[in-house]
């Protein structure tokens, strides 16, 4: 176990599609120096978050961070951290199916001598923010957030009319208070905070305690995971994916994951719904797609191009989340949407045309963004 004392642990919060996972890639990609362990908290089975964090479907570690997901328990995985080496700071992402009041109790950091509990983040999306009317309206898993909060981010304001973000600032720091909540507010977007200005900005003394903290309940939620090796059909993907968006199955509260489709069998692509928004974009190529001389000698990456047969590491990972779902209705959707085989890309093939952009940057090497569908 690590020998340092004193490893700072900050929790980052907030409610399903908020924008956590974002936020702490930010975190992650700010650091000056030292090295961050993330505990992802990932609610479905498949740790998606995880791969989002790591930047694709497998990885190596680095010396700069470690994503450890939980399996066991918050508390195992911080100690699996500290197994693994000396961190300058330690993240943990919270599910947002879980109130973080929880999550902290369940941790128990006071048992490992070697961190320090230095805050929580809440990461609230600000388009949430104005289906709020009055306290009663916010959920109690968000105002369990607001209450044990040290630093509120108003996220993805962008989204947010010129006109409007002022008042919806106002609004939101009431509602803050109103639940009980004291924590500054700071609007964002892409959930863009540098550790180690937070870290300084933290106060001496967070809001709560982790050993007199009083868990709150969690809301019961249902979650589901579709996979396969075989590709979707590029225009039905498209076109069931432009569906949830607009029409949401009844409980649907997030859905997000990876896919490929046939006629763009190279390149890895994400995808997230909430709130009747969606974005789309590429991550990145598939291993079988590197020369084999160019791959990592890492047993993992060949125990995934072994993994789908004729079609190697490609694989469809998608997660939906919500109350009361029908898991069975919906991977039997995603289930008719597999083809067989690659096809070459249509004149009005609708998904290549979403990620012209993007295509075009990979292919000039500049730096890649998600863009909406």
């Amino acid at each position: 176990m690590s020998t340092v004392v004193n490893i700072p642990v900050v929790c980052v919060s907030g409610l399903l599609g908020s924008g956590k996972s974002t936020t702490v890639a930010s975190l992650l990609d700010s650091r000056r120096h030292g090295s961050v362990g993330v505990v992802v908290q990932d609610l479905a089975d498949s740790n998606i978050d995880t791969a989002l964090l790591q930047g694709g479907e497998t990885i190596e570690a680095t010396p700069q961070f470690w994503i450890e997901p939980v399996v066991d328990g918050v508390h195992e995985a911080v100690r699996a951290l500290l197994d693994r080496g000396n961190f300058s700071a330690i993240i943990i992402e919270t599910s947002g199916a879980i109130p973080v009041t929880r999550v902290l109790h369940e941790a128990r950091l006071h048992e490992l001598p070697a961190v320090r509990y230095a805050g929580c983040i809440t990461v609230l999306d600000a388009q949430q923010v104005l289906g709020f009317d009055t306290p009663e309206s916010v959920p109690e898993i968000l105002q369990d957030t607001f209450r044990a909060a040290d630093l509120i981010l108003l996220n993805k304001i962008d989204r947010v009319p010129l006109m409007q973000r002022s008042g919806l600032q106002a609004k939101a720091r009431n509602l803050v208070r109103e639940c009980g909540g004291q924590a500054p507010l700071r609007a964002t977007r892409f959930g863009r905070v540098s550790l180690n200005e937070l870290l300084q900005s933290l106060p001496h003394a967070p809001t709560v305690s982790p050993t007199a903290v009083q868990p709150g309940a969690a809301p019961e939620l249902k979650h589901g995971v579709f996979q396969s090796h075989r590709p979707f059909c590029s225009a039905g993907i498209y076109t069931w994916l432009q569906e949830i968006t607009e029409n949401p199955p009844a409980g649907l509260l997030r859905a997000k994951g990876f896919f490929y489709v046939d006629s763009m069998p190279d390149y890895i692509l994400v995808f997230d719904v909430v709130h009747r928004h969606i974005e789309i974009g590429i991550e990145g190529v598939w291993w079988v797609t590197i020369p084999a001389e160019k791959r990592p000698d890492d047993p993992a990456i060949a125990e995934a191009l072994a993994a789908g047969g004729e079609f190697a590491d490609r694989k469809q990972q998608l997660v939906f989340i919500g109350e009361d779902l029908d898991i069975a209705s919906l991977q039997q959707q995603l289930e008719n949407l597999l083809c067989d085989e690659f096809s070459p890309p249509a004149e009005d093939d609708p998904m290549r045309g979403a990620l012209r952009k993007q295509l075009a940057q990979l292919k000039s090497g500049r730096r890649q963004k998600n863009r909406r569908l």
